[in-house]
């Protein structure tokens, strides 16, 4: 490399070097009236923005109110001939308490709610030997896991024994919690699961919930599958795997999604909410009963 070539560097360094210096004195000396200029866009950039959010947050305060006030009316009498059954398999009893209340809205003839507890939740061989040792010992439970949520179907579909009843006993067992001032000896036709997990490794879902409501379906009860929009795992993926057969709300804790809840049972099958792998915010209105 010749020093020409090396003056030539120096020299294309030297400019690069003097524009730099430039740069920085010039922006030293940038007049006040560009700089309150700036500060005034700036200033009114920030207004319109806290503006535009204000009418943004009146505006879905408006429509809450109207989704309250219409959600009565729109859901009245929706299930007046069924007979439901709200079922938390999930982690979250407020969702399943805004199911409940989405559910009376639609005056259904009686309803039932039980919550299956974290004793079902394990795998099919450990499940299995717990079920059968207890079977030995009390004939009327049921002997595998796949019996015991034939059992918990067949005892909602036709209604508990008056004299024997046998939800009482798989309750004194650990396996679920009912409430003490339903009527299990009814007979349901449709049941609200009520999903939901505060852990995302969570199988409950794949071992629980997808077996129970192909159980249900088997007795020709009526399923939709819901969960709430603050979930901190969805179950939805895992449950949508018999979607031909069921709906599913992903926001059963919203106003929206309580009424998505009681429409779904009478519209078409879909998955509806705000979730990733829904297709429909809401159902679309059915005919009415």
């Amino acid at each position: 490399m010749g020093p020409g070539f090396k003056y030539h560097i120096v020299s294309i360094s030297a400019i690069f070097f003097a524009l730099t210096i430039g740069l920085v004195v010039g922006s030293v000396f940038v007049s006040p009236q560009f700089v309150n200029r700036q500060e005034q866009i700036i200033k009114h950039l920030q207004e319109s923005l806290n503006t535009d959010i204000e009418e943004k947050r009146k505006e879905i305060a408006q429509k809450t109110e109207c989704i309250e006030t219409i959600s009565p009316l729109a859901l009245k009498d929706r299930l007046v001939n069924a007979s439901v059954a709200i079922i938390q398999t999930g982690d979250y009893p407020e969702a399943a308490a805004r199911a409940s209340d989405a559910i009376a809205m639609a005056n259904p003839r009686g309803i039932v709610h039980l919550t299956l507890t974290s004793a079902i939740d394990k795998n099919q061989d450990e499940l299995d030997g717990i079920l059968a040792r207890l079977h030995e010992s009390t004939a009327t439970l049921p002997a595998d896991r796949d019996s015991l949520f034939q059992s918990i179907s067949s005892l909602l579909a036709k209604g508990d024994s008056l004299t024997a009843p046998v939800l009482p006993q798989l309750e004194r067992e650990g396996f679920l919690q009912l409430n003490p001032d339903d009527n299990f000896r009814q007979r349901i036709d449709t049941a609200v699961i009520v999903a939901g997990s505060r852990s995302a490794d969570s199988l409950r879902a794949s071992r629980v919930d997808v077996p129970l409501i192909r159980a249900l379906l088997k007795q020709g009860i009526n399923v939709v599958a819901c969960e709430g929009k603050d979930a901190t795992a969805t179950d939805m993926p895992a449950i949508r795997v018999i979607r031909d057969a069921i709906s599913t709300v992903d926001n059963v804790d919203t106003d929206v999604g309580r009424c998505s809840l009681v429409l779904a049972f009478s519209s078409i099958r879909g998955d509806y909410g705000v979730k990733p792998g829904a297709s429909r915010v809401m159902p679309p209105m059915p005919e009415t009963p």
